[in-house]
Parts: C-alpha cells; sequence; structure tokens
C-alpha cells in the first residue's frame, strides 16, 4: 500500500477550525494552566492588539452562523428563567397564608443560582464556539468549570458592594439614612426633594465609577470558566483588563448601547444582542489572554 504523505489540506492544519486571530483551545498547558504562546498558521497574530469592534462583529456573526444553537438557547435559557420565577412566586404566594415556604430570601438565591448555571454553561459554549464553529447541542454542559468562575463571581461582587457602600456613606454621610428613617410628619417637602436629589447623584456617582472599574475585573471570571485556578484568574484578569483598558472600556460601553437596543425591541432583539455580547466577550477575552504573552 502506497504510504500517506502529508498534505497542504487545511484540515490538516494544527487548531484548524478557531477564529481567526486568536488561538486554538487548549493553549492552556496542564502544568498550573499557564498561559502558552499558540504555534502554527491558524494561530494569529500574538501581537495584535484586541478590538472591541472587532469582537462585537464576530459575535454577530457566529450568532447568526450557529442560530440553532445561539437563539434558540437564548430563548430556551429565558423561558427556564421565567418557570423558575413564576414556581418560586407561586410557591411564595401560598406561603403568605400559611406558614413555612421558601420566602423572599430563598427565592432570590435559588434565581440567582440558576442563572449562574446558565451564565457559567454559556460561557464554557462561547470558548467552544471560538475553537470550533461546529459547536452545537452536544457541548451544552460540557466540561464546564463552576467552582472557579463561581468564587471569582462572589468574590468581585464583594468587593463592588463594599466599594459601592463606601461611596455612598463618603456622599451622603449617615446622617442621610437618620432622615430617612424619620418620622415622615416632621420632613419637609424642601427636604425631601434635596434628599432625592443627593441620592441621584449618588446614584449616577456610583454609575460612573462602575463603569470605568468594570475592565480591570470583567476578564477574571473568564480566566476561570478557562480552566486557572481562582488565584491565576484574578491576577491574570487584572493584569488583562489593565493592559487592554481602552478596548474592554469600549466593549462595556458597545454592550451597554446594544442592550438599551434589546429593550427598544421590546426584548425580542434580546435574542439576538445577548448571545452576540458572550460570544464578543469571549473573543475579546481570548485576545486579550494572548496579548500578555507579548508584554
Amino acid at each position: 500500500m502506497p504510504r500517506y504523505e502529508p498534505t497542504n489540506h487545511p484540515e490538516d492544519m494544527p487548531g484548524y477550525g478557531a477564529a481567526p486571530g486568536l488561538p486554538a483551545y487548549g493553549a492552556y498547558s496542564a502544568q498550573g494552566n499557564q498561559y502558552q504562546a499558540p504555534t502554527g498558521p491558524a494561530a494569529g497574530p500574538l501581537g495584535a492588539a484586541p478590538s472591541a469592534t472587532a469582537a462585537i462583529s464576530w459575535g454577530f456573526k457566529a450568532t447568526f452562523r450557529n442560530a440553532k444553537l445561539w437563539v434558540l438557547g437564548a430563548l430556551l435559557c429565558g423561558a427556564i428563567t421565567m418557570a423558575v420565577s413564576a414556581a418560586l412566586g407561586a410557591m411564595g404566594a401560598n406561603s403568605s397564608s400559611s406558614a413555612g415556604g421558601p420566602g423572599g430570601f430563598i427565592s432570590e438565591i435559588v434565581t440567582t443560582l440558576v442563572t449562574t448555571i446558565l451564565v457559567l454553561i454559556a460561557m464554557r459554549l462561547a470558548l467552544y464556539q471560538i475553537d470550533d464553529p461546529t459547536t452545537g447541542w452536544s457541548h451544552v454542559g460540557k466540561n464546564v468549570k463552576w467552582l472557579q468562575p463561581f468564587a471569582i463571581m462572589v468574590v468581585v461582587q464583594i468587593v463592588v458592594a463594599i466599594c459601592i457602600s463606601g461611596l455612598v456613606l463618603a456622599f451622603v454621610g449617615a446622617e442621610f439614612f437618620n432622615t430617612l428613617n424619620a418620622d415622615a410628619t416632621q420632613i419637609s417637602d424642601d427636604d425631601l426633594l434635596f434628599m432625592l436629589g443627593r441620592l441621584m447623584g449618588v446614584i449616577f456617582v456610583v454609575a460612573l465609577v462602575g463603569f470605568f472599574i468594570q475592565p480591570l475585573y470583567t476578564l477574571m471570571v473568564w480566566f476561570a470558566a478557562d480552566g486557572n485556578s481562582i488565584g491565576d484568574s484574578i491576577r491574570m484578569g487584572f493584569a488583562a483588563g489593565k493592559k487592554n483598558y481602552g478596548q474592554l472600556l469600549l466593549l462595556t460601553l458597545l454592550t451597554f448601547l446594544l442592550s438599551l437596543l434589546g429593550i427598544v425591541t421590546l426584548l425580542l432583539g434580546f435574542l439576538v444582542i445577548l448571545p452576540a455580547i458572550q460570544l464578543a466577550t469571549a473573543y475579546i477575552y481570548r485576545q486579550c489572554a494572548a496579548s500578555l504573552q507579548s508584554a
């Protein structure tokens, strides 16, 4: 029999099917999950600067190319979330007339857990989509990292909550809350208007600060979802965010504008916009992760 000789067919190339300009999946070594520079023609330009616009563009293209997964998946996630909320609401209504029941606090926990599970599955799918354009329903729930991303989410939420609380206390002071707890008959209209204006100002400042610091921690959970340890995810996520701050800030702005568009379309646009944003974030994460090696 004749011996098989190597060919120049594209399917014979390492990393075939990976998104253009990004490292193929598996660029993280088994030793400590340290990011390794990809090699070969499919690796793309490692030193290429991450681009928010390119990420958004690729996210929408990938969503439409694989609509049977992403659009239908978004519809399914929405249905699951509404079903869980409706079930918990019914249980809460029943418990109002009798002892026991889950209560509002437990309902919030269950809803948060269900949403977190769906988000982590979607993150893993987005990373698969970058590495393999044939990603489908068989990849759902496959090789999902649960503990590390969840721990990062909790840590980030705690730190952000502490920072926001500090900002609120710094701007409004304790007397603001004392006034709110005072007898309504003792508060004049002028005092009420002053408090509302002050509160609106604090909300604006908090939103502005949150907008500008988000790029510094956005990628931490993505590093964790890609198999890195909690410590490495925090370290590399902050470093990648700091190095690519401008593009990540632009991505935050673009996702906000796209969310407004989804609201304008009576939420139907979210069936495409939410998957596109998820894929775009995964895309720029891979670019930012690769950029750490060019430092």
